[in-house]
């Protein structure tokens, strides 16, 4: 059994909700725990628990953030099933946010590309999660930015009161991109 839990993404500035995160999580006999292989949940069970979601949610916020990884994103009966939620779900946007999982599959930056825009073309957004983490390292991502709405990076990596001095390979990327930008 699956099931999406929501996760709030916050206006810093007014303190108000902008946004929902859905995390996707399988039932265990003990909780609710993080899905560790995605190939398993068939692509209807991920459309059918993200519109049983954003029916609850789609009139409170302007869009919902669906994470998915590189092997999802690339699977043919999860694209058309979020292309077509997208349509039902108008005007509320679909955030497509590409996670840092690791795939046993490795797919090249112009497929990943075409994908990404195919979600735009239908008026999505697209987020990079979690740079420098994962298989979203900036080789892995620097092309994917022109294509992006959003690049998050993990809070984990930064130390408090010292922010970009710890993970001197997050902070170099971070310099790079503000440079070319």
């Amino acid at each position: 059994m699956y099931q999406y839990f929501i996760q709030q993404i916050i206006n810093k500035y007014n303190k108000s909700v902008v946004g929902y995160e859905l995390l996707l999580r399988k039932k265990t006999d003990a909780d609710w725990r993080p899905v560790h292989d995605f190939l398993t949940v068939p692509s209807n069970v991920v459309a059918y628990e993200i519109v049983k979601v954003a029916e609850q949610l789609y009139s409170k916020v302007p869009f919902l953030s669906v994470n998915l990884n590189r092997t999802q994103l690339m699977n043919p009966q999860t694209v058309e099933a979020i292309l077509k939620i997208q349509t039902i779900l108008r005007p509320v946007q679909i955030q497509i946010e590409l996670t840092e999982d690791e795939s046993t599959i490795n797919f090249s930056e112009d497929d990943i590309i075409k994908q990404l825009k195919k979600f735009i073309k239908e008026g999505m957004s697209i987020s990079i999660d979690d740079v420098d983490c994962g298989c979203n390292t900036e080789d892995h991502v620097r092309a994917l930015i022109p294509y992006t709405n959003e690049i998050k990076f993990a809070l984990q990596n930064f130390g408090e009161f010292r922010l970009f001095t710890r993970n001197s390979k997050t902070r170099d990327f971070l310099a790079r991109f503000c440079k070319s930008s």
